[in-house]
């Protein structure tokens, strides 16, 4: 709401944007509520949509999952990935510096959705963004539902989606099955 407010129909077309990226990329599929079990609807995770203006003046939007739910049922192995340690990224920097060594960068562009889910997860989309998500892909209209006088919209993780628990591992595990 916030972003809409201060970008006007600039955040409105950035959140179609993703949300079309999204479906593009296969990261969901759309669930029937009835499809779905009470405890399935209850562990759903809500998604959530960030708006917000790049350097370059872009006004972009950003759609996650809201994992925080996750921390009831997923053991912290489950949800972590190898990661360098802060003093260890340092000392390797410093000896780069003083060995005057090339070292190259890179930036995997929406790095976590070229990694499968690897279980099923739900995500709940509520109130306006269900309607972004109809004017980017109409077909999601057939899977709108009411739940307790509120339209929802339930779609099955396809693909590492950020803010899940385990998308960094799922997306660590990709990246070293490929080197």
């Amino acid at each position: 709401k916030r972003g809409i407010k201060m970008f006007g129909n600039n955040a409105v077309q950035a959140i179609i944007d993703e949300l079309q990226q999204l479906d593009e990329k296969k990261c969901f599929i759309p669930r029937k509520l009835e499809s779905l079990t009470k405890e399935e609807r209850h562990c759903a995770l809500k998604s959530i949509t960030l708006v917000k203006k790049k350097r370059t003046g872009e006004v972009k939007g950003r759609t996650v999952a809201d994992g925080r739910k996750q921390s009831e049922w997923l053991t912290e192995e489950e949800a972590t990935s190898p990661t360098a340690a802060v003093e260890a990224l340092m000392i390797v920097c410093a000896i780069n510096a003083s060995e005057q060594r090339n070292v190259a960068t890179c930036d995997i562009k929406r790095a976590y959705l070229h990694a499968l889910m690897d279980e099923v997860i739900h995500m709940k989309i509520e109130g306006p963004m269900i309607d972004f998500l109809c004017a980017a892909c109409p077909r999601y209209k057939n899977y709108i539902g009411n739940e307790q006088g509120k339209r929802i919209l339930y779609v099955q993780l396809k693909k590492a989606l950020y803010g899940c628990k385990q998308s960094g591992r799922l997306f660590w595990k990709h990246l070293t099955g490929i080197l």
